[in-house]
Parts: C-alpha cells; structure tokens; sequence
C-alpha cells in the first residue's frame, strides 16, 4: 500500500509504502551531474512496538495489535 508517492522537486522524489510486512521509505535524486537513492525498511511489528512504547497506558496496546495484523495483510 503506498502512503506517500510524492515529487519533492524537479530533481527529487519520495516514496513511503507499506509492503510485505515491512514500512519502506525511498528518495531519489536525479540532477544532470549526480544521481543517488537512500532507501530504508523496517519491520512493520517493531515499528508500532516501539512506537506503542512511547504512549503511556495500555489502551492502545489492543488497537496496535489490530493494526499489526492488518498490516501483515498488506
């Protein structure tokens, strides 16, 4: 499922998905002289882990364990 597929500049662009379990985020840069590409992935499971650890309670906890599974789906 792509999030985020966005042209930054005539130069530079921005893709954030979510595919095959994981949350993947890749920019590209195409000037004439240079050309370069960072691209990054993390699992999906240890992103709302860390993420569910920052918010106190634990109500939460539940609706991230739906969204974990649902993301697994994707």
């Amino acid at each position: 499922m792509e999030i985020i597929n966005k042209q930054l500049s005539p130069e530079a662009t921005l893709k954030i998905e979510i595919a095959e379990g994981k949350l993947k985020m890749s920019a590209v840069l195409d000037t004439k002289g240079v050309d370069a590409q960072l691209s990054a992935s993390v699992d999906s499971d240890y992103f709302i882990d860390e993420l569910a650890k920052k918010i106190p309670g634990t109500i939460d906890d539940a609706i991230f364990a739906v969204l974990k599974d649902a993301l697994k789906q994707l």
